[in-house]
């Protein structure tokens, strides 16, 4: 029986890297030759005008003052809603890095007022590092200065996690506020969509399976130990 056992093991596991191998390989062809638009999340309505907006910190990189193209496409897509009269107010939520002495939000103001964003209507968020800490001092700023309606700004597969685990406010003060992935600024790589929508499907995943402590432990322990 255990010669049987252990015959049978030898067979299936060959079998089973074949199949793991086949489906890695399926992946990376649906996202380098699927149609962009098929790879996103719907996109919602276009949102009222509301009295701010949120922006929500992707991570540090080579674009001036030392943000990366991830953070520059919400931000663009941010400056352009200011610029459009839908929010009058642009919160900088997220990147709050102790162990590297820095911080995102304080970058992405600075972005913002080189973009020629008046510095009176930029708040920065200094002290989250997650999005669940992101939404929490979002909330908190919003009702410190007493604004009724928000947009958030960040990536469609970003926001439709936060979409789908029910981290949003329940009324209709929140509306989201995806950049278009066709037309963003910068242009969006097909690796960088396919590590996007990865990187959501995974952090996703731990959030549902893990306790809550559980994983607001190890999301401290990868934002001072990982470049995530």
């Amino acid at each position: 029986m255990t010669g049987s056992h252990h015959a049978g093991a030898r067979r299936f596991l060959p079998l089973a890297a074949l199949l793991m191998a086949a489906a890695a390989l399926a992946d990376l062809a649906i996202f380098w030759f699927a149609p962009q638009a098929a790879l996103f999340p719907k996109r919602p309505a276009p949102p009222p005008p509301a009295t701010a907006e949120a922006v929500l910190f992707n991570d540090f990189g080579s674009i001036a003052p030392g943000i990366n193209a991830e953070t520059a496409r919400r931000l663009n897509h941010a400056i352009d809603i200011y610029r459009n009269g839908q929010a009058k107010h642009l919160i900088m939520a997220g990147g709050h890095r102790p162990s590297l002495a820095r911080s995102g939000a304080d970058l992405m103001a600075e972005y913002a007022r080189n973009a020629g964003i008046p510095a009176a209507a930029i708040v920065t968020d200094t002290d989250s590092i997650d999005s669940r800490s992101n939404l929490a001092s979002i909330s908190r700023l919003m009702a410190t200065n007493h604004w009724p309606r928000l947009l958030l700004v960040s990536s469609p597969h970003h926001l439709d996690r936060l979409r789908r685990l029910h981290l949003l406010p329940p009324d209709a003060s929140w509306s989201l506020a995806p950049y278009d992935p066709g037309r963003c600024s910068p242009a969006l790589s097909r690796y960088e969509l396919w590590r996007s929508a990865h990187y959501n499907l995974v952090a996703e995943t731990l959030c549902e399976i893990l306790p809550a402590d559980r994983y607001q432990q190890l999301v401290v322990w990868v934002r001072h130990h990982t470049t995530l």
